[in-house]
């Protein structure tokens, strides 16, 4: 975000990943004014982010280097991760040194990445109680590499979903049946 003043003059710009704010705002000397500017800023970035990204898009990570992403390789989450509701555009890495593990990256914010397995590689009967369709839906877990205690763990009571036919994507709970959120993978014993 750019942001220039003059005397009771403002102007805001935001640059974001697919689009291009700029609000200028004439009087703002009045803290009332400062604040409502905050929120429109808010609000469009808001906007902005939870826009299916439609056209190829580079973006850099400290782990992966610079990467143009195609958006028929986007997941689209409506309603993000838990914890993360403003993160809505993912990229699928498949990293073969850490196979079978793969990595799940945000776009709006590549420094923020979830290792992800499938859980049926965990438990050979896995089952979500919902009827998946597994020609078009994929599901993973999320990876704890370290859970304090050295162990590796998954969280297979909130897997995530992804679609192939459209590229949209959701974490869901599963409440029928009792997982853990933090089942051992790999200990350090």
């Amino acid at each position: 975000m750019l942001y220039k003043s003059s005397y009771n003059q403002t102007t805001f710009t935001i640059k974001t990943h697919n689009a291009l704010f700029i609000v200028h705002i004439g009087n703002v000397s009045d803290l009332r004014n400062i604040f409502l500017i905050f929120v429109l800023l808010k609000r469009l970035m808001l906007y902005n982010m939870t826009n299916k990204i439609t056209e190829p898009i580079k973006i850099n990570s400290s782990s992966f280097g610079e990467i143009e992403i195609q958006p028929d390789n986007i997941f689209y989450f409506e309603n993000g991760l838990l914890g993360f509701e403003t993160l809505n555009n993912f990229v699928l890495i498949s990293d073969e040194e850490i196979a079978p593990f793969k990595w799940l990256m945000a776009i709006e914010e590549p420094e923020i990445m979830f290792p992800i397995i499938s859980p049926f590689l965990i438990c050979e009967e896995y089952n979500t109680g919902k009827d998946i369709d597994s020609e078009h839906y994929v599901l993973f877990s999320v990876v704890t590499f370290n859970d304090g205690n050295g162990n590796v763990t998954a969280n297979l009571k909130a897997p995530i979903v992804l679609c192939s036919e459209d590229l949209t994507g959701e974490q869901i709970i599963i409440t029928a049946i009792d997982y853990n959120v933090n089942q051992i993978i790999s200990s350090s014993k």
